[in-house]
């Protein structure tokens, strides 16, 4: 098996940190629109399953994070 190449590890990096980032705004979305409803049990009991997967996909970004190398300027189909 091949091993990647330093660039090839942070244009991986940079994508799964791109997947993270919408997830992390389509979970926001969600528990936004969910925390308008009217109050009842199954909406805070949703609401706080929303806010466990936010937080997991917080840390998940914030750990993946630190491997990013400031330098690593990811190649754009339009350079």
């Amino acid at each position: 098996m091949k091993k990647m190449s330093e660039n090839e590890q942070q244009q991986v990096l940079s994508l799964a940190l791109e997947s993270l980032q919408v997830q992390a705004t389509l979970l926001e979305n969600q528990i936004s629109e969910l925390a308008q409803e009217i109050r009842t049990l199954e909406r805070d009991d949703e609401l706080d399953k929303l806010d466990a997967q936010l937080r997991a996909i917080r840390a998940d970004y914030a750990y993946f994070q630190g491997f990013v190398d400031a330098d690593f300027k990811r190649a754009s189909y339009y350079d």
